[in-house]
């Protein structure tokens, strides 16, 4: 993993854009067993991958269309955290090539990170709270999901930890103002058509995105990032 870790820092400077935040796959268990890792893996959140609550994502024919649900942390001064967001994150590779489901794939590509659309941010009056936190996604008018904040390692903030000390170690460090999607707490949704997403947890608000999955290449103007 360390050679892998070398590419994406490599991948980050190529990309010459500033970092907003951090994103933390692999955060269930079972997803590490099934790669045979001991941890989650990190990527980057670039500023252009952020997107506000119903905007639109243009998805080309190929494009994996992994959608996760995910409750944000808002990094504060002295990386003490008082705010959340709810925050759907599309996954995507950037590497050329077929995808791989090999660990040091995964995280040279970024962690696959390609959109992040962010819901409105909330004050957190209680962050203990964030395990029992409730999630049902739906596409217009039909349920597809659930889930709860515990499915990120048992707390997000566990994830949180977890990645401060990985970033310590590559001498990278979170920011205030950084927006950490602390992995997936629903099941993944594949958006194989066009799909009008909502999740709605229950206290921090909602987050909403429109996919469009283009049945034919739109042109060499669209940038696939």
């Amino acid at each position: 993993l360390e050679e892998a870790y070398h590419v994406q820092d490599a991948m980050i400077e190529e990309m010459a854009e500033p970092i907003v935040g951090w994103k933390i796959g692999l955060t269930s268990q079972n997803a590490r067993d099934f790669l045979q890792v001991q941890e989650p893996i990190a990527g980057p959140i670039f500023q252009s991958c952020i997107k506000p609550s119903g905007a639109r994502v243009s998805l080309l024919p190929d494009a994996l269309g992994l959608v996760e649900v995910e409750i944000g942390l808002v990094i504060g001064a002295g990386k003490k955290i008082h705010v959340a967001c709810p925050l759907f994150e599309i996954a995507d590779q950037r590497l050329p090539g077929p995808p791989s489901e090999k660990v040091e794939w995964l995280v040279a590509d970024g962690a696959l990170n390609q959109e992040v659309i962010i819901g409105k941010e909330v004050n957190l009056k209680d962050i203990e709270s964030l395990p029992q936190e409730r999630v049902a996604v739906a596409n217009e008018t039909q349920p597809l999901t659930q889930g709860l904040g515990s499915n990120a390692m048992g707390h997000p903030v566990n994830a949180l930890e977890w990645l401060l000390e990985h970033l310590e170690g590559r001498s990278r460090r979170l920011q205030p103002g950084d927006v950490v999607a602390t992995g997936l707490i629903a099941e993944m949704i594949i958006a194989d058509e066009s799909m009008s997403l909502r999740a709605c947890f229950s206290s921090l608000g909602q987050v909403a995105v429109h996919v469009d999955r283009h049945e034919v290449p739109l042109g060499n103007n669209l940038k696939h990032h």
